[in-house]
């Protein structure tokens, strides 16, 4: 497969990021658009240094290498961290990939709850049918349910019960009843 021209990675990143726009491409990378189109169609030649930098930071998704060389991928890894002056600058996610991971954690959320209330349910149920010491021992594992302080869940820090409500409002674990 032959190397794409710059013009034609400059096409690329319209096409992917501006959904072909040409005017959005050239209002954000700061160019004129007659500039950015005579730069798409090729009749200008390739870009200067300036109008590769100002593109670069206008798009900082962009690997400098696939850019200009026309090497690797086009776009940063997610996890790449950008360490253009040696200071961390921060990381690159696309907003589809937010959307996604969004979505990914409502799902899992809905599960823990789905499953949290399974849990007490049978605890209630193992509770008014146990001597009052296994109903302390129940109780005291259905309060590690709430605690949350601290744990990592799917890559996500929970801060405690605000966060992470497990045990709902007017619960009240009851002793079973002696026979």
């Amino acid at each position: 497969m032959a190397q794409l021209t710059v013009n034609e990675r400059l096409n690329l990143i319209v096409n992917t990021y501006e959904k072909g726009k040409k005017a959005a491409f050239a209002r954000k990378a700061g160019i004129s658009p007659q500039g950015a189109q005579e730069l798409l169609a090729g009749r200008k030649g390739d870009p200067s240094f300036k109008v590769l930098v100002k593109i670069l930071e206008s798009y900082p998704q962009i690997r400098t290498d696939w850019l200009v060389l026309g090497r690797g991928d086009m776009r940063r890894p997610v996890w790449e961290d950008y360490m253009g002056n040696g200071e961390f600058q921060g990381l690159y996610v696309s907003p589809e990939t937010l959307r996604e991971k969004v979505a990914d954690y409502g799902e899992v959320d809905k599960r823990l709850q789905e499953q949290e209330a399974a849990i007490k349910e049978i605890t209630e149920v193992l509770a008014e049918n146990s001597t009052p010491e296994i109903a302390a021992k129940l109780k005291k594992v259905l309060a590690k349910i709430g605690d949350t302080e601290g744990v990592v869940l799917m890559g996500r820090a929970l801060s405690g019960p605000s966060e992470h409500e497990s045990m709902p409002a007017g619960f009240v674990f009851r002793a079973p009843k002696e026979q």
